[in-house]
């Protein structure tokens, strides 16, 4: 879900607004709140964000990604002397 405030930028023509224009000025859209705000706001075109450490997290918190994560560090470990 997207939050409310943000929906407005998008459909305000925030997130694409700049290019009709030719503008390189970027919206940036600031405190997201959880990662399906962030994924939705980047499938409307939205390339920059703010997010809080808790959020940012949740973006590492993936089963897959603490695997590879451990792999690598016993790897590392491994081959270390």
């Amino acid at each position: 879900m997207v939050p409310y405030d943000a929906r407005n930028a998008l459909f305000a023509g925030g997130a694409r607004g700049s290019a009709a224009t030719a503008s390189q000025t970027k919206v940036l859209l600031a405190s997201i709140r959880d990662v399906p705000a962030v994924v939705a706001l980047a499938r409307h075109g939205v390339e920059c964000f703010t997010v809080g450490p808790a959020v940012a997290d949740q973006f590492f918190a993936d089963e897959l990604t603490a695997d590879a994560v451990r792999t690598f560090e016993n790897a590392v470990l491994a081959t270390s002397p």
